[in-house]
């Protein structure tokens, strides 16, 4: 796309961070990792690496790449979370920050990278399971009960680099 651009989020981006943890945090059945979080909260964290992806400056999508430096049973492992904002859901930039966290956590030397995803969440399972290669390690059954009084399920998938 041609206004389409990807950034690491570093400080100067917290604003625009902030936007689209406000636009697309609370009450996301696909994405919970922005509750209770602001853009401060996860500048701060020495864990987590950052990107957005931008179309013509208004944030499209997020991806982030956490590593475990301060736990050497784990320091090759990374965990993904990839968020899309509604609007841009269905046109294949899903697919496109994954395979951008897969280049960034081979560029970090890690050797697996896992995410978890809601049993429900059938576009994330496709792009993981079908699209970039990662496989079902199991299952978290009723692992969180949602506003509705709803249990969800969450998947644990994986993939080796």
């Amino acid at each position: 796309m041609l206004g389409r651009h990807i950034e690491r989020v570093t400080p100067y981006m917290a604003k625009v961070l902030q936007e689209f943890i406000d636009a697309n945090g609370k009450g996301n059945r696909g994405f919970t990792f922005f509750e209770g979080e602001t853009a401060a909260s996860l500048l701060a964290r020495d864990d987590l690496a950052m990107w957005l992806w931008t179309d013509y400056g208004r944030p499209v999508a997020y991806g982030h790449l956490q590593a475990y430096p301060h736990n050497p049973r784990k320091a090759h492992v990374g965990r993904f979370g990839v968020c899309v904002d509604r609007e841009n859901q269905g046109n294949g930039l899903g697919t496109e920050v994954v395979a951008y966290l897969l280049q960034m956590a081979d560029q970090a030397g890690l050797t697996k990278v896992v995410a978890t995803v809601y049993e429900d969440n059938a576009p994330m399972l496709r792009i993981y399971l079908d699209k970039a290669g990662f496989h079902e390690e199991g299952a978290f059954v009723h692992e969180e009960l949602w506003l509705d009084d709803e249990y969800r399920n969450v998947l644990s998938l994986a993939r080796w680099l």
